[in-house]
């Protein structure tokens, strides 16, 4: 499997198709026990900011298997160790655990970013094929030229500006981007 980007810097993905994506996890929002009236505004909101959206988007939605030992770290934290009742609970809790997968959903949007017009698209795809040809080749592939950079750094500051008033969202690291392709090849049978 061949990584689908030819270069990541911080949460911007440039694809080997000249499109540059930004990535961001978006902050699940957990909400059985507010009231009705703040349900509608929590689903109005979000469904605004989802229609806000530009065409090429994605919403993906990951699983992450969580270890037992990591629950119980979490069940401890803060907790004085003269608390021997509670260290207890978390022992039985952590021999419970055993038995059961346990995972946390993680919730990730990207969205292409415009380029300015017919120039910016060209630019994109001639360093890409450039860079596609060169692995053929095996050379190194060309790096993302300054100018084109910044432009994309600032179009994606324009993006999150305008998202963060109605999504939670953290821009993910280099590390955040290449997780899900690390992971996808060595992933269970068992795994969502």
């Amino acid at each position: 499997m061949q990584f689908p980007a030819r270069f990541v810097m911080g949460n911007l993905i440039w694809s080997r198709d000249g499109t540059v994506w930004a990535a961001y996890r978006v902050k699940a929002t957990s909400y059985p026990y507010l009231s009705e009236r703040e349900k509608l505004q929590k689903h109005a909101q979000m469904r605004m900011a989802l229609m806000s959206l530009p065409q090429e988007s994605m919403i993906l939605s990951v699983c992450e298997r969580i270890e037992p030992d990591v629950i119980g770290e979490r069940m401890a934290n803060n907790v004085s160790e003269s608390a021997i009742k509670w260290s207890e609970a978390v022992g039985e809790t952590l021999g419970a655990l055993d038995e059961i997968d346990m995972f946390h959903r993680l919730h990730y949007l990207l969205i292409a970013l415009p380029n300015d017009g017919v120039k910016g698209a060209a630019t994109s795809f001639m360093s890409s094929a450039t860079t596609m040809l060169g692995g053929w080749f095996g050379l190194a592939p060309t790096p993302v030229g300054r100018k084109e950079l910044e432009i994309y750094v600032r179009e994606e500051k324009k993006l999150e500006a305008r998202l963060r008033s109605s999504i939670t969202l953290k821009p993910l690291t280099a590390g955040e981007v290449r997780w899900p392709y690390a992971r996808s090849m060595v992933r269970g049978m068992r795994d969502p």
